[in-house]
Protein backbone atom coordinates (compact mmCIF):
# COMPACT_ATOMS: atom_id res chain seq x y z
CA UNK A 1 0.00 0.00 0.00
CA UNK A 2 1.26 3.45 -0.92
CA UNK A 3 1.61 6.25 1.55
CA UNK A 4 -0.45 9.43 0.67
CA UNK A 5 1.49 12.24 -0.04
CA UNK A 6 1.34 16.15 1.30
CA UNK A 7 2.03 18.89 -0.73
CA UNK A 8 2.68 22.39 0.54
CA UNK A 9 2.58 25.75 -1.14
CA UNK A 10 5.90 25.92 -0.46
CA UNK A 11 8.50 22.88 -0.49
CA UNK A 12 12.09 22.50 0.60
CA UNK A 13 13.78 23.21 -3.04
CA UNK A 14 15.98 26.65 -3.00
CA UNK A 15 13.66 28.04 -5.30
CA UNK A 16 10.73 27.82 -2.91
CA UNK A 17 12.99 28.69 0.09
CA UNK A 18 14.11 32.22 -1.67
CA UNK A 19 9.96 32.50 -2.43
CA UNK A 20 9.60 32.07 1.28
CA UNK A 21 12.19 34.92 2.33
CA UNK A 22 11.51 37.23 -0.02
CA UNK A 23 7.77 37.29 1.11
CA UNK A 24 8.90 37.08 4.61
CA UNK A 25 11.14 40.28 3.97
CA UNK A 26 7.87 42.18 2.57
CA UNK A 27 6.10 41.41 5.23
CA UNK A 28 8.23 42.54 7.97
CA UNK A 29 9.03 45.90 5.89
CA UNK A 30 5.57 46.39 5.47
CA UNK A 31 5.02 46.03 9.34
CA UNK A 32 7.78 48.01 10.12
CA UNK A 33 6.40 50.59 8.03
CA UNK A 34 3.65 50.98 9.25
CA UNK A 35 4.38 50.48 13.49
CA UNK A 36 6.86 53.67 12.44
CA UNK A 37 3.97 55.71 10.74
CA UNK A 38 1.86 55.11 14.06
CA UNK A 39 4.95 56.10 16.52
CA UNK A 40 5.78 59.18 13.95
CA UNK A 41 2.19 60.49 13.84
CA UNK A 42 1.37 60.15 17.73
CA UNK A 43 4.62 62.25 18.10
CA UNK A 44 3.32 64.74 15.94
CA UNK A 45 0.28 64.66 18.02
CA UNK A 46 1.87 64.88 20.95
CA UNK A 47 4.24 67.90 20.33
CA UNK A 48 1.34 69.77 19.24
CA UNK A 49 -0.37 69.16 22.45
CA UNK A 50 2.39 69.86 24.17
CA UNK A 51 3.07 73.53 22.66
CA UNK A 52 -0.84 73.92 23.18
CA UNK A 53 -0.56 72.79 27.14
CA UNK A 54 2.38 74.96 27.45
CA UNK A 55 1.35 77.94 25.70
CA UNK A 56 -1.79 77.93 27.99
CA UNK A 57 0.08 77.69 31.36
CA UNK A 58 2.13 81.15 29.97
CA UNK A 59 1.71 84.26 31.64
CA UNK A 60 3.84 87.10 31.07
CA UNK A 61 3.23 91.03 31.37
CA UNK A 62 5.86 93.52 30.90
CA UNK A 63 7.79 96.51 28.21
CA UNK A 64 9.58 94.65 25.24
CA UNK A 65 13.13 96.02 26.17
CA UNK A 66 14.72 93.69 22.84
CA UNK A 67 13.54 91.53 19.85
CA UNK A 68 16.30 89.69 17.76
CA UNK A 69 16.83 86.35 16.11
CA UNK A 70 18.67 84.42 18.92
CA UNK A 71 22.05 82.74 16.98
CA UNK A 72 22.37 80.59 19.69
CA UNK A 73 19.13 78.80 19.75
CA UNK A 74 18.28 77.98 15.96
CA UNK A 75 17.56 81.93 15.18
CA UNK A 76 14.37 81.41 17.08
CA UNK A 77 12.36 84.87 16.90
CA UNK A 78 13.22 86.23 20.80
CA UNK A 79 11.89 89.05 22.40
CA UNK A 80 13.05 89.88 25.97
CA UNK A 81 10.35 91.30 28.28
CA UNK A 82 11.72 93.57 31.21
CA UNK A 83 11.47 92.01 34.88
CA UNK A 84 11.06 89.05 33.12
CA UNK A 85 13.35 85.81 32.17
CA UNK A 86 13.76 85.90 28.53
CA UNK A 87 11.01 85.07 26.04
CA UNK A 88 11.41 83.07 23.41
CA UNK A 89 8.92 83.79 20.49
CA UNK A 90 8.85 80.66 17.86
CA UNK A 91 6.06 78.17 16.73
CA UNK A 92 4.00 79.69 19.63
CA UNK A 93 3.01 82.99 17.68
CA UNK A 94 2.31 84.11 14.68
CA UNK A 95 4.83 85.55 12.46
CA UNK A 96 2.78 88.68 12.43
CA UNK A 97 3.38 89.47 16.18
CA UNK A 98 7.13 89.13 16.09
CA UNK A 99 6.98 91.28 12.64
CA UNK A 100 4.76 93.90 14.30
CA UNK A 101 6.20 94.47 17.78
CA UNK A 102 8.84 96.79 18.87
CA UNK A 103 10.59 97.86 21.60
CA UNK A 104 8.95 99.77 23.81
CA UNK A 105 5.82 98.05 23.27
CA UNK A 106 3.62 96.64 26.85
CA UNK A 107 2.94 92.65 25.83
CA UNK A 108 0.35 90.82 27.82
CA UNK A 109 -0.34 86.90 27.79
CA UNK A 110 -2.70 85.49 30.51
CA UNK A 111 -2.88 82.53 31.42
CA UNK A 112 -5.91 80.14 29.65
CA UNK A 113 -5.95 82.45 27.23
CA UNK A 114 -4.95 81.71 23.41
CA UNK A 115 -4.25 85.08 23.07
CA UNK A 116 -2.04 88.19 23.93
CA UNK A 117 -2.49 91.76 23.59
CA UNK A 118 0.34 94.02 22.38
CA UNK A 119 -0.27 97.60 23.47
CA UNK A 120 1.78 100.16 21.53
CA UNK A 121 1.52 103.96 21.04
CA UNK A 122 0.10 103.46 17.31
CA UNK A 123 -2.53 101.29 18.76
CA UNK A 124 -3.72 97.90 20.79
CA UNK A 125 -3.37 94.67 18.82
CA UNK A 126 -4.57 91.35 19.92
CA UNK A 127 -2.84 88.44 18.67
CA UNK A 128 -4.12 84.61 18.58
CA UNK A 129 -1.75 81.85 18.91
CA UNK A 130 -1.28 80.30 15.66
CA UNK A 131 0.71 76.79 14.93
CA UNK A 132 0.46 75.38 11.59
CA UNK A 133 -0.90 72.18 10.92
CA UNK A 134 -2.02 72.27 14.98
CA UNK A 135 -6.06 71.44 14.52
CA UNK A 136 -6.23 72.45 18.40
CA UNK A 137 -5.49 75.94 18.16
CA UNK A 138 -8.46 76.66 15.28
CA UNK A 139 -10.53 77.18 17.89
Amino acid sequence: MGKNKIYTLFGDSPEEKKIKRIINLITLVMIGLFISWGIFSSVIRGECAHLYSDFLLKEFEGVIIKKYMDAENHNYQTIRISNQEEYTIDAMFSVQLYEKVTPGDYIIKHKNELTCTVISERDTAVYKLDIPDCERFKE
